[in-house]
């Protein structure tokens, strides 16, 4: 376990020590036992769903970097990857399991293969940010004095401006020059990479629109996937704040500080929430809920990996023979 590790495990304890001393755990305990099972089955399946809808966008991606696998063969891959994930100090280690094995069928570098699954993330990025947006522009709302649509204006012009500096032609030579000049030469390869499946990309405006589209149907279903969790334990609030909230909570755990988001995701329910009078245990309680939500759609990844392993012993076996 390498020092970056051991430092989000003391992060992640340490917020969870702060939230234990601020909550009732009986009371918490209570909360989450009462959730009703109907609402919870259908967060469920809305979550499966969006993973049906992410790895069709993926496959998309792959194609403008010349990869061709079948769709049933990369939601595989993505199950397994997201199973792996929940043992992983970050989502990120998903990302570089599926990378792995699609680099291992299609005989591509495993750079190559990080950079679709970037991209693949920076869509899913500039959906969440649209929606949060938006919301917060049609609903403003300010926790702790600050009003969170200038919190996501701050956010997106970040993300484009980044976006810019990478992409434009002329900051990314200029970017390129930099990178090599102080020795990131590896760096650099990658995003090259990048800029050169970006670029087939804007070639193809159609494919751009679909896969933003399918960006978007991911983020909102995300959110009702949350909004059904709350429906659950009877939380008692306005869509129109999950639009705001949860777009924020899931940027926010993004940021690899703590196991997973273990801890901060439940902090950041609280301090939200709280602006809305909601009781503290309801609103970790919803925090609970997601991870746990999480782990159920990705626990079949197990079974899906030991069936996959199996069939490479026997194709490596008739293959000696």
């Amino acid at each position: 376990m390498n020092w970056k590790t051991l430092l989000k495990l003391g992060f992640t304890v340490l917020l969870l020590v702060v939230l234990g001393y601020q909550l009732d755990l009986r009371t918490l305990g209570s909360v989450i036992a009462s959730a009703r099972l109907g609402p919870l089955l259908l967060a469920v399946l809305l979550q499966l769903g969006l993973i049906l809808v992410a790895v069709f966008r993926w496959k998309i991606i792959l194609g403008y970097f010349t990869i061709q696998i079948a769709y049933l063969q990369a939601l595989r891959i993505v199950f397994m990857g997201n199973f792996f994930s929940l043992f992983l100090p970050s989502a990120i280690g998903g990302d570089v399991f599926r990378a792995y094995y699609v680099s291992r069928r299609s005989k591509k570098g495993l750079s190559h293969m990080l950079t679709t699954t970037l991209l693949d993330r920076s869509a899913g990025l500039c959906a969440l940010l649209l929606i949060g947006l938006c919301s917060s522009l049609y609903s403003d709302i300010a926790v702790g004095g600050v009003q969170l649509s200038r919190v996501f204006i701050a956010m997106t012009t970040v993300y484009f401006l980044i976006n810019v500096a990478v992409f434009h032609d002329w900051s990314h030579r200029a970017t390129s020059r930099l990178l090599t000049r102080f020795g990131f030469e590896a760096l650099d390869e990658n995003l090259q990479l990048i800029y050169a499946g970006l670029r087939a990309l804007i070639g193809a405006p159609v494919s751009v629109l679909v896969i933003f589209g399918l960006s978007l149907v991911v983020q909102f279903t995300a959110v009702c996937v949350m909004w059904f969790a709350a429906r659950s334990l009877d939380f008692d609030s306005r869509f129109s704040v999950f639009l705001i909230f949860i777009p924020l909570v899931n940027l926010s755990i993004m940021v690899p500080i703590t196991i997973n988001g273990l801890g901060l995701r439940e902090s950041l329910y609280l301090l939200l929430f709280a602006e809305l009078g909601t009781q503290d245990e309801i609103s970790v309680a919803l925090g609970l809920l997601q991870a746990l939500i999480v782990m159920i759609v990705a626990l079949p990844g197990g079974p899906i990996y030991g069936l996959y392993k199996t069939e490479g012993r026997v194709s490596e076996r008739v293959t000696e023979e």
